[in-house]
């Protein structure tokens, strides 16, 4: 598949992207908020998208804002990725069990069949209906996820703005011998933020894939930044002693994330940032050592735009485990 997207119009440019990913058989894809951006960066990040989905073709996203008002988002956020198995699990796993992706569909199954359906589960879909929003309609509970990418980008002040602050703050970093905000990568801010939001529906997509599937992404991805070139760990027994950690709690699989937080561990996530978070943080940029999924989503990023050889190399087997797995293809 290769499309010559449009650097002129805006309103064709939404067409051909969604038309590139129906082909693919995502007929539920909507490009929103391409409109409403300056023609050129909008082709720019319709590109990389397209890219990222030639090559990523077990990543199914149903729709990518590429221009949400900053009142949509959190504040500060610049964008985000909405996995559907994890913020509406109840409706992804009914889409399989009835046979649907569409949420009136479930939920009138739902209503017509409630004696075969516990009275929680029809509470849980009818709440997480209601968090999807008025475009609830249109999506696919059955892809990996959505992507919001703030409309800052689209402000020439707001962009420039980000990209002089994150210069500023890698400035200071490099200075204090501490990790750079942003790795040296060869795209702009924009791109990578995409590839980033894209990264977190890879991990989705490898999670559908089975724990066996996750297991081998983590552990390439451990070789790659946890282990030096012999196999040694980065991180010493002593270091992890000095912390009152455990070899266990430097391993990726009990790394912190979003999904493993427990209230009254946070002196012990903070160690386990502090000890096995720094080779990390060194290798990826200090936002990756914050949750494992922010991890996997720079990694991922880094190991396609990263300008370090080395760095790209330490990630190779971490990219192609998601050949491996299904996820990517081997050539676009």
């Amino acid at each position: 598949m290769h499309t010559e997207l449009s650097s002129r119009s805006t309103t064709k440019l939404r067409t051909q992207l969604e038309r590139a990913e129906h082909e693919l058989g995502n007929l539920r894809f909507q490009a929103l908020g391409l409109t409403r951006m300056d023609a050129l960066l909008a082709n720019e990040l319709a590109s990389v998208y397209l890219g990222l989905r030639e090559k990523y073709r077990g990543v199914w996203v149903d729709q990518v804002n590429f221009c949400s008002t900053i009142s949509d988002l959190d504040g500060g956020t610049l964008a985000c990725a909405t996995s559907t198995s994890l913020n509406t699990p109840t409706l992804h796993h009914l889409a399989f069990e009835v046979g649907s992706v569409d949420v009136r569909e479930i939920l009138n199954h739902l209503h017509q069949s409630s004696d075969q359906f516990d009275a929680k589960v029809i509470a849980s879909a009818k709440q997480e209906a209601r968090t999807l929003g008025p475009r609830a309609g249109r999506r696919d509970l059955a892809s990996h996820g959505a992507i919001d990418i703030s409309e800052c980008f689209s402000h020439p002040r707001c962009y420039g703005t980000l990209q002089t602050y994150w210069e500023i703050r890698n400035y200071n970093s490099d200075i204090k011998g501490q990790p750079l905000r942003l790795v040296e990568n060869m795209v702009s801010e924009a791109a990578f933020v995409m590839i980033h939001e894209f990264g977190h529906l890879v991990e989705t997509a490898v999670l559908s894939q089975g724990e066996e599937a996750y297991a081998l992404m983590l552990e390439a991805l451990e070789d790659g930044l946890l282990r030096d070139e012999n196999g040694r760990w980065l991180v010493k027994d002593k270091e992890l002693r000095e912390a009152g950690l455990t070899r266990r709690d430097a391993r990726l699989a009990n790394y912190p994330a979003y999904s493993n937080i427990k209230r009254g561990e946070g002196a012990k996530r903070k160690a386990v940032r502090d000890v096995a978070g720094a080779p990390i943080g060194y290798a990826l940029g200090s936002y990756a050592r914050r949750y494992r999924d922010e991890l996997i989503a720079e990694a991922f990023a880094l190991a396609i735009t990263a300008k370090d050889p080395e760095l790209r190399a330490r990630l190779a087997p971490f990219r192609q485990v998601l050949v491996d797995v299904g996820i990517a293809r081997t050539r676009r």
